[in-house]
């Protein structure tokens, strides 16, 4: 058998090197897109009425609003709805929609003001869980100690409108979903905590829309 010369034996642990390189290179990059992408909002089948959402670039955000004063302190909450797998149990149905409920709760109590106008509409407002992704631990703990980056990821679309509560007229509506970016690193290590995390966002969202709205409405901040 011909023995190889050193030049072609480090030839040949330079190919080695250079695929295991290549092979590195390829995950992350993969690893990144993955982190990247978004999920697309529904298109509002939920909603009580048709109405025209106005979508983000990326399609992970659909917003509706009629240019009328909303008093945060008159809203009236329904009791959420869920349109998402049958395969979850009632435990984690009952768990997400009062993740969902409580932080609508808080994100408008930081800007609800002190008292409720006199003269105002009460506002119906009815939120519909429409999609849930859970993630695996056990894979994000496996894929974390090969790549260093859990690949499997979680997250919620929902659906909030608000109504006049006399009318049923559609006053403002959002079509929101959002898998976990990588930046909530924790929360890929829990089956529930994006899907909570991104529902958390979509109540942040849906507020921003009604007192964003609000205000050019009545010519603030045009």
């Amino acid at each position: 058998m011909r023995k190889m010369t050193s030049t072609a034996v480090a030839d040949r642990n330079a190919h080695r090197t250079g695929r295991r390189i290549g092979l590195a290179v390829a995950t992350v990059a993969a690893t990144v897109l993955v982190g990247c992408s978004t999920m697309p909002a529904t298109p509002g089948t939920t909603l009580s009425e048709p109405v025209t959402l106005r979508y983000s670039e990326d399609g992970a955000i659909g917003r509706y609003r009629l240019p009328v004063k909303v008093d945060l302190g008159r809203l009236q909450f329904s009791e959420v709805q869920w349109r998402a797998s049958e395969a979850f149990t009632p435990e984690e149905r009952a768990q997400l929609a009062t993740r969902l409920q409580s932080a609508l709760d808080k994100s408008v109590k930081a800007v609800q003001p002190a008292a409720p106008s006199g003269d105002a509409r009460p506002v119906l407002v009815r939120a519909t869980v429409t999609r849930v992704e859970t993630v695996s631990p056990a894979a994000n703990v496996l894929s974390t100690l090969l790549v260093l980056v859990p690949l499997d990821r979680g997250g919620a679309a929902v659906e909030i409108e608000a109504l006049d509560a006399q009318s049923k007229r559609p006053l403002a509506a959002l079509s929101y979903a959002s898998y976990a970016p990588l930046s909530d690193f924790g929360a890929r290590f829990s089956r529930l905590a994006p899907a909570e995390l991104a529902l958390g966002r979509a109540a942040d969202e849906f507020v921003a829309l009604l007192v964003t709205d609000q205000r050019i409405a009545m010519g603030v901040g045009r």
